[in-house]
């Protein structure tokens, strides 16, 4: 006879980020306040639970997240991973210390409720020219 079992495994949400270095190649002079730097993104599901509501912490103030969902917006499978931009806008006091520094992280709501945050990642760009 054949025999099965049925093995229950418990939640273990888990999210990445990875945030790169930010293109500065085109600027001929210091940004102003208000204008855009992007940082290329990358935001892995790490865990074996669906996550939905995925989005920036609050590290970086005004920020916008703007990537290609691969489950839909703001929905990653176990194993998903979604790239694209983080889009910081220069504050004064970033033109004033002529850089951009901070942290960010990345939130979501598990399947079965609660929530996930990704470990920080630190960004530091010199944006004197």
């Amino acid at each position: 006879a054949t025999r099965s079992t049925t093995t229950t495994l418990a939640a273990a949400p888990a999210l990445g980020l990875t945030l790169g270095a930010a293109d500065l190649g085109g600027l001929t002079q210091t940004p102003a306040a208000g204008q855009w730097v992007e940082y290329p993104v990358t935001i892995t599901n790490d865990g074996n639970v669906t996550l939905t509501g995925v989005d920036l912490g609050s590290g970086l103030a005004g920020a916008v997240l703007d990537v290609v969902w691969p489950n839909g917006a703001g929905v990653l499978a176990p194993g998903g991973v979604a790239t694209g931009a983080v889009r910081y806008p220069v504050t004064p006091a970033d033109v004033a210390a002529l850089r951009v520094a901070g942290t960010e992280t990345v939130r979501a709501v598990p399947a079965g409720g609660g929530s996930v945050t990704s470990a920080p990642a630190t960004i530091d760009t010199v944006i004197g020219i």
